[in-house]
């Protein structure tokens, strides 16, 4: 992983907590094709003057992979929750990934929607009002947000609709309902169906907002 002055990164999210564990001296970040770099990663790579490759080079190869599966869906939360974390922590057990986004502004679910349409990702808010999330969220073009509170109601929208961003609501929800909602929502990626998603378009372009 460490060749020297280059950090190449393996994965395809990098997070501003993978850089401080693990950029020491290196000048230069290589990264694997349409790897996502979270804001603060960003802000941190700008920061310390690190030039970043899109395409890893055969000359500079990971002597330890971290592993490198797809990531299409991160995770925010309004404040701390250790029963979610739990929860993320048994479903990276299993293999099913989801990272967390790291709030820096606020209204953060306007960023947070954003860098999910620029990243084509899906996103899962976890709050105590899931629709005025959602109501927020929805005005941004590009952005499916739905508030779900149980995996049929998941399964449900996840068909008709294919959201981008699911809202839950933490209040009342017990640790195995919050970890199958969880579950069911990265179980695939988030998928309009073609004519959803051309209504959609046409919407977006007599919408005025």
């Amino acid at each position: 992983m460490d060749t020297g002055s280059v950090l190449c990164w393996p994965k395809k999210v990098l997070s501003a907590d993978d850089l401080r564990r693990h950029l020491t001296n290196q000048r230069e970040l290589q990264l694997l094709p349409r790897t996502i770099i979270t804001p603060l990663a960003m802000d941190e790579l700008k920061a310390k003057g690190v030039r970043i490759s899109s395409q890893v080079s055969p000359e500079v190869m990971c002597s330890e992979p971290l592993g490198c599966g797809a990531v299409t869906w991160f995770y925010a939360q309004g404040k701390p929750d250790t029963m979610l974390s739990a929860a993320i922590a048994g479903l990276a057990q299993d293999g099913i990934l989801l990272t967390a986004y790291e709030i820096k502004q606020q209204p953060w679910i306007i960023a947070f929607a954003e860098m999910l349409v620029a990243s084509n990702v899906g996103g899962v808010a976890l709050v105590a009002e899931p629709g005025l999330i959602c109501c927020l969220a929805n005005k941004l073009s590009g952005v499916r947000a739905v508030s779900v509170e149980s995996v049929a109601n998941i399964k449900g929208v996840k068909k008709l609709l294919g959201p981008n961003l699911f809202a839950i609501a933490t209040q009342g929800c017990t640790f195995f309902e919050l970890k199958q909602m969880l579950r069911t929502i990265a179980s695939s990626g988030p998928q309009c169906p073609a004519e959803i998603a051309t209504s959609l378009q046409e919407l977006d372009g007599h919408a005025h907002r």
